[in-house]
C-alpha cells in the first residue's frame, strides 16, 4: 500500500460566490473539539475545532467543495484519486 501523500495548490478552485456560501454555512454549523477524530498520540497534540460531521448542513458544504473539485480539470486528469474521503472543515482559535 502506497501511503505517499502530496499537497497540490489549485488556485481559484472556489470562486467568490462559492466561498461566500461556504462562509455563510460555516457560520450556522457547530464546531467540536478536533481531538474527537484524532488517533493515538495525535490526541495529545491536536488543537483545533472541526465542523460537526453530523450537522445537517455538512452534506451541502461537502457538495460545494466536491463539485468544485469535479469541475477542476487538473483534479480530473492529474490528481483524481480512487477514493475521496468526506471533507473536514477545521478552524483554530
Amino acid at each position: 500500500m502506497n501511503t505517499t501523500q502530496f499537497i497540490h495548490h489549485l488556485p481559484g478552485l472556489l470562486n467568490a460566490d462559492t466561498l461566500n456560501k461556504i462562509h455563510q454555512l460555516l457560520g450556522e454549523i457547530s464546531f467540536i473539539d478536533g481531538k474527537t477524530t484524532a488517533t493515538d498520540a495525535a490526541r495529545e497534540v491536536k488543537r483545533n475545532l472541526q465542523a460537526d460531521s453530523n450537522h445537517p448542513i455538512m452534506p451541502q458544504l461537502q457538495q460545494l467543495v466536491g463539485m468544485a473539485l469535479m469541475n477542476e480539470s487538473k483534479f480530473q486528469t492529474e490528481l483524481y484519486a480512487s477514493k475521496v474521503y468526506p471533507f473536514i472543515f477545521s478552524r483554530c482559535e
